[in-house]
């Protein structure tokens, strides 16, 4: 029942905390702890002439408002180094039996009142409370080991292959086993290194029958662990290394997310390695993944906006089975043996995968990881290719209101999604248009009107299984303005497609483009998106080099084109999320 979750949960927290006030911590945890603790300031110190504004003015304002020293990174540095050794276990418990007592005691609940969920009454949580502060716990054993991360190296294989592309400074090499591996060697930070990878074929290869246990294949490994280590004692044996790998599966590939620091760059390779070849089943994270989910499930169906997304998926998606929005029951269709071997097949054959590293490495040390570690993988040679599962996509013009929620507010968007010639051309007039159209939601709805806190238009397009364009108009409003403000921004959509735009708004707009353009280019993690999209959607990555010509030829007769085309009223679907009477 709803009561006995929330006292449970409760009691689990509260056991940790008297546990901890009864024994204090290990010495093995403090190592640790000090360990994640220098190993992070290292980073920051590496990146001491890359550090982002950002972190500079989250440091001004806690020095102005909670009086936090800001002796800069070389003396933060230099007293964690000098200070850390001398912190005892003794004077960490001593200060953590301080944090359980009855003097600071308060307990504060949030719950949804609503038919179904029962609340345990104030004295059942001052019981749940006082039987655990009344308990005798044993003391916590620390269960970690000084066993290598991969006990036997793999005999390496071989590039046989290297291709400088003379473009952005990006090179690709070719593996014996048959997989690809792009890099690109940056100077933005100096102790980053990002990844990714992916392959075809995802959850689209999944029998339908199978399908839920395929989609949380790759979090069922990730909470596993792999070979003999689950992911608790994975995450100690990490603790005084940076370095992470997330295995994902989607509807049309497989792959992996990751970043690393340099230093630890064979760290990350042998675990992505084990990834592929060494994934761990574990039967009671398995179970506490699916409770975990199916709560967050129940959850989010109690929020308005929830229902709302989920009625704008179904339908968009023609009711398509798999496009359903998850319910708690799907779940429980999951089933850990054919999960665990469909991440083994995803992953059983590396030949068609493509590695993509950008960052601060050294390109020598990087290569003799990549025949170790990468082409060393097994190689099937299977010519995957995702299938198409059937969606039949929905378009309008329809409404649908969906009632739900008691706040006075109501949600509204506008969708028009059709399909789409997959060309740069296209894609950068889609966004150019799409940029006009906010400045005049915003001056139009937002400013004339003042219907809306906020208000914007968003674009999507896609190349694969089916191209296809999709644009959005998302606000909020009040329940008695819904009507006013869609027929205010229908009259942009119209103002776009019969009337020029603004010098103004034309040269805006080039410089929203063009700022953007300038400013990702210094960042990792725009480089591996751009990377990854160019190869997935066979786009030569060249063409980046003449963005900014191509933005400045854009004229005022490119945008009402482009919203002639996509601008599609007579297919709008209108989505209303209106509050309960």
């Amino acid at each position: 029942s709803k009561t006995e979750n929330l006292l449970q949960g409760m009691e689990a927290v509260l056991a940790e905390a008297y546990r901890m006030k009864q024994y204090g911590f290990t010495k093995s945890e403090l190592d640790r702890a000090k360990q994640t603790l220098i190993k992070h300031m290292e980073q920051a110190l590496a990146e001491k002439d890359k550090t982002e504004s950002g972190d500079y003015a989250e440091e001004y304002y806690r020095n102005f408002y909670e009086d936090e020293g800001m002796p800069g990174i070389e003396h933060e540095y230099e007293i964690y180094h000098d200070f850390m050794p001398g912190i005892s276990l003794d004077e960490v418990n001593d200060y953590a039996k301080t944090l359980v007592s009855d003097d600071n005691r308060v307990i504060m609940v949030s719950a949804p009142d609503k038919e179904g969920v029962v609340v345990p009454t104030e004295q059942e949580f001052l019981d749940a409370y006082n039987k655990v502060a009344s308990t005798k716990f044993d003391p916590y054993i620390d269960e970690s080991t000084d066993k290598p991360l991969m006990a036997k190296i793999p005999t390496p294989g071989k590039i046989v292959e290297t291709k400088d592309t003379k473009k952005y400074d990006i090179v690709e090499m070719k593996l014996s086993n048959g997989a690809r591996v792009i890099v690109k060697k940056t100077d933005f930070k100096n102790d980053e290194v990002l990844f990714k990878a992916w392959s075809k074929g995802g959850t689209s290869l999944a029998k339908d029958e199978d399908y839920y246990s395929a989609t949380l294949a790759a979090s069922i490994v990730d909470e596993g662990g792999v070979s003999e280590f689950n992911a608790n004692t994975l995450q100690k044996m990490l603790s005084d290394k940076i370095a992470g790998v997330s295995p994902s599966i989607g509807e049309l590939t497989e792959g992996f997310d990751g970043s690393f620091s340099p230093k630890d760059a064979e760290t990350f390779f042998q675990l992505l390695h084990l990834y592929f070849t060494e994934p761990r089943k574990d039967a009671e994270t398995f179970q506490a993944l699916i409770s975990r989910n199916k709560e967050a499930i129940r959850n989010s169906k109690r929020n308005p906006e929830s229902f709302l997304q989920d009625s704008m998926s179904a339908i968009m998606y023609g009711y398509h089975p798999r496009y359903m929005p998850m319910v708690a029951s799907n779940l429980d269709k999951v089933n850990l043996d054919k999960a665990f071997e469909f991440y083994k097949d995803r992953f059983a054959d590396a030949s068609d995968f493509t590695f993509i590293f950008v960052g601060a490495f050294d390109i020598k040390e990087m290569k003799k990881y990549i025949e170790t570690y990468l082409a060393s993988l097994p190689n099937k040679n299977r010519q995957e290719n995702w299938k198409d599962v059937g969606v039949k996509y929905a378009q309008g013009p329809f409404t649908k209101e969906v009632i739900k929620g008691i706040e006075p507010k109501s949600a509204i968007r506008l969708v028009i999604s059709d399909k789409f010639d997959y060309k740069s051309e296209n894609i950068l007039q889609l966004s150019a248009m799409t940029e006009v159209f906010n400045i005049r939601l915003r001056e139009v709805i937002r400013e004339d009107k003042g219907g809306v806190y906020g208000i914007r238009a968003m674009q999507r397009v896609s190349q694969f299984p089916k191209p296809t364009y999709s644009l959005y108009v998302v606000f909020g409003t009040s329940p008695a303005r819904v009507d006013e403000l869609i027929a205010a921004a229908n009259n942009v959509m119209n103002e776009l497609q019969t009337q020029d735009i603004s010098d103004e708004n034309l040269t805006k707009v080039k410089e929203i483009l063009k700022r953007e353009f300038e400013t990702s280019q210094k960042e990792n993690r725009y480089w591996l998106g751009q990377i990854y999209n160019s190869d997935f959607n066979n786009l030569d990555i060249a063409r980046l080099q003449k963005y900014n010509s191509n933005v400045d030829k854009l004229t005022k007769a490119d945008i009402k084109a482009a919203a002639k085309k996509y601008i599609q009223q007579n297919k709008m679907m209108k989505f209303i999320l209106n509050p309960e009477e």
